[in-house]
Order: structure tokens, then C-alpha cells, then sequence
């Protein structure tokens, strides 16, 4: 008796993943246009009934039923009767953990990509509208992360081209008590000049060391973002042949980093890549976009009124525009997902930045408006930097592949850079070279 109870109960649960496996998409056809219009309520409207009542995991490190996102969470249940539970896997083992649920057959519905592509494409399932009802070409997407996560025939990561998820790139924040009370102009003011510049920005450095900050770097600086700033990065992906290059043998590379050496060696800057601690000092930082948000976004036990933000200063005082900016963030459907067309209606729903009130999601007016500017205006996936999830195809230990490099060339002095760079060049070749043999055997496998 006991044994033809248990042999129901399999059947049923046989069944029901079953049907979510035949449940259609509703129509594509009719989605295509901007989210937050009548077509977003529309293609809820559409969705299979057979997905109501099921539930979607999404395994991230982020407690999002104690920030703003839960609101985001309910309007979710509230819109399509699926329940959201979420996984908590830590940040620093994320990949680790991921394939040890698909491997223990628990794998989660909806995964999290931080920097680690393309070690990801290990745990994550190819997007198609019939399968977890995501069409990655559908404008709703946003293309550059649909390009960038294209690898052979298949595409593998999303997010919403008006999502608050999106990491977007850097600026430049600062004390502006500081500044004003020593006699300094903003930055904001050489800005609204047309004067915000690198010459200008140094300037603003050194008069804030001589007035106040004598005894400490007056910044922070990420020698990545200044990669970016100058069109450089440690390794990217050429959007035509769809294979990664060494940025670090470029001209934009090379002036990137005896820029950031050359006022290193000044006591102008920081290079330790410590955003955590850039304001302690009433300093400045030019660095990642995160600490826009509320908690947990940095800085967010300090008095905001203290502080402005301003975008990355032109390279040269000549140029008629800033320079781009690019920090990505996206998400995908596992691997063996018991649930992926309800996964891909929570994405739908999840990255919509129109679900989101957007005076919770950051400190003050001033950051939403920041953040704004940095994504709608100012990103540019052409020389986003994957350095970190190459390395992690190159050695176990990601945290000291990825930072090695840049860990030399950073501690290196201005005469000495020739030598480290050169050094750092020739570790990136080789990781360059294992990251393109990985590509072709996701291509292979695909076949």
C-alpha cells in the first residue's frame, strides 16, 4: 500500500512537471515595443494558465525581501499567481554552488551573471521564446548584453533595456562641503563650463591635498573604469569575430595606465580599488555606479547631503563628448530549471524598471538622476571588460588571476611600468587563448 501511494505521488509530480514542460508562451508577435506600455499588461494577459499556481527559484546573494525589490516580488505574485522563492547562495562561490544544485538535481529556475562570462554558460540554458519564453531580440532586451551573450547560435543572458539591475558603469563622487568650504570649484561647476576635464580633474587634486588632505590621497581611483574611460579594457570580446582580445597591448590601454602610474606617483590618487573607504577623508571617488543605490549600495551610513556626483571628465579638454562608461549585469534560466517559461515571465517582470518605484531604488534625486544619465546616455558595451570570468576559465583562484595583473602594474612605479605592463601582457595572452578554446567548445557542444 505504501509503495503504490509513493508510486502515485511520483506520477503526479511526473505530470505536473510535465505539463510545465508543454505550456506554451502566449504570441511574441505582439510584445515588440517599450515596457511600460499597454503591450507589458498585454503579454501577462497572455500568459499560460498552466503556469499559475507554480512556483519560480531565483538564486542570488542579495536578501531582496529586505530592500525595495520586495515590493517588485508581491507585484509579481499579485500579476501572475507563480510564487517567488529565493535561493540564497553566496556571492564568492555563486558558480560553485549553482552546479552543485544542478548536479544534486535542485537546480534553481532563474541565475544571477556578475561578472563571471563565460564561465557561466556552464550552468546556464540557451533563451528562446519556446522554450523559457524569452526572445532575447525582442527590444525589450536590452542588445548590447543580447550581442555580448550570443556565442555560436545561441544566446544566453538578458536584461531589460530600461532595468534598474543594470550596473551601468562609473562617475566621479565627492565631498562638495569639503570642496566649497576650502575655496575649490566642483567638479559639477567645471562641468556646467564645459571645464570638466582630466587636466582639471588633476587640478581639483592637487589643490585639495594642499588645503586639506596633505597627509592622504585626496582620491580613489579604479584603474579599471579609467580603462574604460580611454576605450581600453584587460580583455574584451570583438562584437564581430565574436572572439576575446588582449586590450592591454592597445594605445588606449598603454596611456590609460601611465595616467593612472604617473599621478599614483604624485600621492594623488589611491589605486587600491578600496571604494569602500574613498569618502572617508572628504575625498573623491572615480569608481563603480553601486554606491548609487540605497542599501546595500556603498556608502550608505554617510550624510548624502554632503556629497555630489558628476560624470567621467573628458580625456582631453577638446573632446565634444564624455567619455562611455560600461559595468554589466545580467541574468539567465538554469541549466535543468524545473520551472523556465515561468523563470522567463519573472525576468520579464523582475528587470522591468518600470516596476520598480525609483526614489526607493536610489539614495536621493541626485543618484536616480546619475544613474539615468550613465544608462540612458553614457554606456558602451564595445569595450566592456570581461577580464574576470576569462581568468576564472584560467585558474581556480579567480580572485588572484583577475586582479594579478593589475595588481603589479598598479604597485608598479612610472619607470617601472614598461616592464610590469609588458609582464601583465603576456598573462593575458595566455588567458585570452584558453577563453577562445572555451568559446569553441560551447560552439561544439551546440552542434
Amino acid at each position: 500500500m505504501k509503495f503504490r501511494k509513493l508510486l502515485s505521488l511520483v506520477m503526479v509530480v511526473a505530470m505536473v512537471l510535465s505539463l510545465l514542460a508543454m505550456a506554451g508562451c502566449g504570441n511574441d508577435d505582439d510584445y515588440y515595443g517599450d515596457s511600460g506600455s499597454d503591450t507589458e499588461d498585454e503579454f501577462f494577459a497572455d500568459m499560460p494558465e498552466e503556469l499559475r499556481g507554480t512556483k519560480v527559484q531565483f538564486a542570488t546573494w542579495i536578501d531582496h525581501e529586505a530592500t525595495e525589490t520586495s515590493n517588485t516580488l508581491r507585484g509579481f505574485e499579485r500579476e501572475t499567481g507563480m510564487d517567488i522563492e529565493i535561493t540564497a547562495v553566496p556571492q564568492a562561490s555563486y558558480l560553485q554552488k549553482i552546479s552543485s544544485l544542478i548536479a544534486a538535481d535542485e537546480a534553481p529556475d532563474v541565475i544571477v551573471e556578475n561578472s563571471g562570462f563565460p564561465t557561466t554558460l556552464s550552468v546556464l540554458a540557451p533563451l528562446s521564446w519556446e522554450e523559457n519564453c524569452i526572445d532575447p531580440k525582442d527590444p525589450f532586451w536590452d542588445q548590447g548584453i543580447t550581442e555580448l551573450s550570443t556565442v555560436g547560435n545561441e544566446t544566453y543572458l538578458v536584461i531589460a533595456a530600461n532595468s534598474t539591475w543594470n550596473m551601468v558603469g562609473a562617475y566621479v563622487l565627492y565631498n562638495k562641503t569639503s570642496l566649497v568650504e576650502n575655496g575649490i570649484k566642483t567638479p559639477l561647476e567645471l562641468y556646467e563650463e564645459n571645464n570638466w576635464n582630466l587636466d582639471t580633474f588633476i587640478s581639483t587634486l592637487r589643490q585639495m591635498k594642499q588645503r586639506y588632505l596633505q597627509n592622504e590621497e585626496p582620491a580613489i581611483v579604479a584603474v579599471g573604469h579609467v580603462l574604460d574611460m580611454f576605450g581600453a579594457a584587460q580583455i574584451k570580446r570583438n562584437k564581430e569575430t565574436g572572439l576575446l582580445e588582449n586590450g592591454l597591448r592597445s594605445p588606449e590601454a598603454l596611456a590609460a595606465l601611465q595616467w593612472c602610474v604617473k599621478y599614483k606617483d604624485e600621492g594623488l590618487f589611491d589605486l587600491s580599488n578600496d571604494q569602500g573607504n574613498a569618502m572617508r577623508y572628504g575625498g573623491m571617488l572615480l569608481g563603480g555606479a553601486y554606491s548609487l543605490r540605497s542599501k546595500p549600495g556603498w556608502f550608505y551610513d554617510d550624510d548624502w547631503r554632503d556629497y555630489e556626483a558628476v560624470v567621467l571628465p573628458k580625456i582631453n579638454a577638446t573632446d565634444e563628448e564624455y567619455p562611455k562608461t560600461c559595468t554589466s549585469r545580467a541574468y539567465g534560466i538554469c541549466k535543468a530549471a524545473k520551472n523556465p517559461k515561468g523563470g522567463g515571465y519573472f525576468l520579464r517582470y523582475f528587470l522591468n524598471g518600470d516596476n520598480y518605484d525609483l526614489n526607493e531604488v536610489f539614495k536621493n534625486e541626485m543618484c536616480k538622476n546619475m544613474f539615468l544619465d550613465l544608462r540612458d546616455k553614457y554606456m558602451d558595451y564595445n569595450d566592456l571588460e570581461i577580464a574576470y570570468g576569462i581568468y576564472s576559465v584560467v585558474s581556480p583562484d579567480v580572485g588572484t588571476a583577475a586582479g594579478g595583473v593589475l595588481r603589479s602594474i598598479k604597485k608598479a612605479s612610472y619607470a617601472q611600468l614598461g616592464t610590469e605592463l609588458s609582464k601583465g601582457q603576456n598573462v593575458v595572452d595566455a588567458a585570452v587563448a584558453k577563453g577562445n578554446e572555451y568559446f569553441a567548445q560551447i560552439i561544439a557542444q551546440q552542434q
